[in-house]
């Protein structure tokens, strides 16, 4: 069962997050969600509902709060996505997470057991959420941007060890760059797994896209458990 919260942001916006959970677990994880360029529609409210079938609370907010309400634009839509994209920074992202992770801390999570998931743009976030919190685990699917400096300088920051997901026929993500990516953390001596899925392109773990690869969707869901379990949060 997925309920519709409201988030104060120090910003002095407000956030639509939808939330899933088991209310009678003791002392349960948390999770953090974040959507891709498209918004937060049904996939990933169903992911919620997963990760909460595992024991999480799991939270999905809404990051184009500042451009819109319950923005949903169609898969491969990418110039509708530019208008709410652009307003999506590393200083309103930082505002958010922390909207999210409080909410988490007040709903009955403690602090130390907050982990963070993310698709795309929601992989960056996922990024920029572990090197500005005490996160427990952090999941990055197919993460854009981050081979560019103002991200690898975060590497020395990161909390969790990440696990980083990515898609080998990728054709908005070079390899190269995700190479940068793990090289800046190698670098800086954070732990950091990367797991790349050859037959795969972006978007392979969302069921509802034409790009969806259930071979690779099973096993980076049965990785990201693993890892959550080898964490201690489920």
């Amino acid at each position: 069962m997925i309920e519709e919260v409201l988030l104060p942001v120090d910003d002095g916006t407000a956030m639509v997050a939808f939330v899933a959970r088991h209310k009678k677990l003791v002392n349960p994880p948390g999770v953090m969600i974040y959507h891709d360029a498209f918004g937060v529609n049904e996939h990933f409210k169903d992911v919620a509902v997963r990760y909460a079938a595992e024991g999480f609370v799991a939270i999905v907010p809404e990051l184009f709060h500042r451009t819109g309400t319950k923005v949903q634009l169609p898969f491969g839509d990418l110039e509708g996505c530019r208008p709410h994209t652009s307003k999506v920074t590393i200083d309103t992202i930082n505002a958010d997470v922390r909207a999210a992770y409080t909410w988490l801390t007040e709903n009955g999570v403690a602090r130390d057991r907050v982990a963070c998931t993310g698709f795309c743009l929601g992989g960056r976030v996922t990024y920029l959420a572990n090197a500005i919190l005490p996160l427990a685990g952090a999941v990055a699917y197919y993460a854009g941007a981050l081979h560019q400096p103002a991200y690898t300088a975060l590497a020395p920051a990161q909390h969790a060890p990440i696990v980083m997901i990515w898609a080998g026929l990728d054709k908005h993500l070079a390899a190269a760059d995700r190479r940068a990516t793990a090289d800046a953390m190698t670098a800086a001596g954070k732990v950091h797994t990367q797991i790349v899925f050859s037959d795969a392109e972006h978007g392979f773990f969302c069921n509802d896209r034409n790009e969806y690869h259930p071979a690779a969707a099973r096993q980076s869901w049965a990785l990201s458990r693993e890892y959550y379990r080898t964490q201690g949060l489920i």
